[in-house]
């Protein structure tokens, strides 16, 4: 099956590369960004780079669509100012934008459960797909990835779902830098990842609710008092936000202390 990508940016390009191993021909990439386009078609062994959504018919059989969601509409309207093929697949990859936006029989969307780099998927990754769902099983499978079905009126539930273990962490490692900075640790990055990274294994050894540590898990309510006091007067901006994370805590462990 021959491949058209529209949005050769860190998902179009390693969901690319995914199909490229698999054996599917990449036929034409478009994109605004000729840095973007030189760089997926290096990865993909395509030949063909256009500005232009419309270029890519007749030189694909699946297009797959890898714009910002707040652009996919405009992709697709261009698409159809030309008659398609009946049997042409579309595909996108937002985790929240329904498929039927993409108005062909076979619309799906496939959005990959990772953080993308740009440049390749783990070696098992899982797609949460919605629409076509037995394109999207066959399209998920032969690239050795694991399909989730998701409803279609969950899926904004969802999405916000996988933002509590991606973008949500980083805020919160990021809050742990700077504190780490205020506190006189030199290289913060470095020891929070270090944390991090342990917590993160533990939680996939053991299972997330047997990983806890800390001291709302040992019960230890005068140090919980003790770090919201100085929060609360060195970093009150963060005294609001830690509090409700000790909150959200004690209802996993099941431990309540006095805090107010």
């Amino acid at each position: 099956m021959r491949i058209g990508i529209i949005g050769p940016g860190r998902v179009g390009t390693a969901l690319g590369g995914a199909f490229k191993q698999a054996d599917y021909q990449i036929t034409g990439i478009v994109s605004r960004n000729q840095e973007h386009a030189s760089r997926c078609m290096r990865i993909t062994g395509c030949k063909y780079w256009s500005s232009n959504p419309r270029d890519l018919l007749g030189k694909a059989d699946f297009i797959l669509i890898a714009v910002p969601d707040s652009q996919i509409k405009s992709v697709v309207r261009a698409i159809h100012e030309l008659p398609l093929p009946s049997n042409i697949i579309l595909v996108h990859t937002s985790g929240v934008v329904p498929s039927d936006i993409l108005r062909v029989k076979h619309s799906l969307s496939m959005h990959p459960i990772s953080s993308c780099a740009g440049d390749k998927l783990p070696r098992v990754t899982y797609f949460g797909i919605e629409g076509d769902i037995e394109v999207g099983k066959r399209l998920v499978k032969s690239i050795g990835g694991i399909p989730i079905v998701i409803p279609f009126e969950h899926k904004a539930l969802y999405h916000a779902a996988l933002n509590f273990g991606a973008a949500y962490i980083l805020t919160l490692l990021e809050k742990g830098c700077k504190l780490l900075e205020d506190s006189g640790i030199k290289k913060p990055e470095k020891v929070i990842l270090s944390l991090a990274s342990s917590t993160l294994r533990n939680a996939k050894r053991f299972g997330i609710k047997n990983s806890l540590t800390g001291p709302i898990e040992r019960g230890d309510t005068k140090i919980v008092e003790e770090e919201l006091k100085t929060l609360g007067k060195m970093a009150p901006e963060d005294l609001k936000l830690y509090k409700m994370l000790v909150q959200e805590t004690q209802k996993f462990t099941e431990k309540k202390f006095n805090h107010e």
